[in-house]
C-alpha cells in the first residue's frame, strides 16, 4: 500500500499547490492527513477533482473548522474522518484522533487520553495531530509501543517534518511536511 501523509498546511498557497503535485506524481492507494489543513474544501477539490482516486484519511488539527470537515464528509465518500474511531483498509486497522480545538488547553488531560487510546487498542497505524513532544505524547509513545502499532503518523510539530524514525517495533512518521511511505 502507498502512502502519502501530510498536514500543517495552514491553507498556505505554495504547501498545497506542491502537495497536490506530490499527489499526481506519486499516485498513492491512501492520503493520510494528519490536521491543520485549515481549508479542506479547496484541497479536496483539488485532490478529487484533479484524478485522485484512493482513499482519505484524516484526523482535525488544533486549527481546523471541524464544519468544514463534516461538509467534506457530504461531499467525498473516499474521505475517512477519524474521530477516536478506527477501521480498515487494505487488512491494516487505521485509529486515531485530532487535536484540541477551541479551549484553552492545548493539549487532552491524561485521563482523556487515556480513553481515547483504550478506545484505538488493535489500530496497525495510529494517526493523531499530536506530536512525541506534545502533552501527552509520553502516553501515546507507550500506547503505540505496548500495542504493537507498525505507524504512528502525528503533525503539529512543524520542525522536522516529512521524516520518520523507528523507535523500538515503531516507525514514527512526522507528516507535518509531505512524506511517502509504501507499507
Amino acid at each position: 500500500m502507498k502512502i502519502l501523509a501530510f498536514g500543517d498546511l495552514h491553507d498556505e498557497d505554495l504547501a498545497v499547490s506542491e502537495l497536490v503535485k506530490r499527489i499526481r506524481k506519486l499516485n498513492p492507494d491512501v492520503l493520510v492527513s494528519v490536521g491543520d489543513i485549515v481549508n479542506y474544501k479547496k484541497l479536496t477539490e483539488l485532490v478529487f477533482d484533479g484524478g485522485f482516486g484512493g482513499l482519505w484519511v484524516c484526523v482535525h488539527g488544533n486549527n481546523d473548522n471541524l464544519e468544514d470537515i463534516q461538509a467534506r464528509l457530504k461531499d467525498y465518500s473516499q474521505i475517512k474522518y477519524l474521530d477516536k474511531n478506527k477501521f480498515e483498509i487494505g487488512g491494516l486497522v487505521f485509529g486515531g484522533f485530532g487535536g484540541v480545538i477551541g479551549e484553552k488547553r492545548r493539549n487532552f488531560s491524561k485521563s482523556d487520553l487515556k480513553n481515547i487510546l483504550d478506545g484505538l487498542r488493535g489500530v496497525d497505524i495510529l494517526v493523531s495531530h499530536v506530536d512525541p513532544e506534545s502533552g501527552g505524547g509520553d502516553l501515546i509513545m507507550d500506547f503505540v509501543k505496548e500495542n504493537n502499532v507498525k505507524y504512528w503518523f502525528y503533525g503539529h510539530k512543524h520542525s522536522g517534518g516529512g521524516v520518520f524514525n523507528q523507535v523500538g517495533g515503531v516507525i514514527l512518521v512526522n507528516a507535518s511536511k509531505p512524506v511517502f511511505l509504501v507499507v
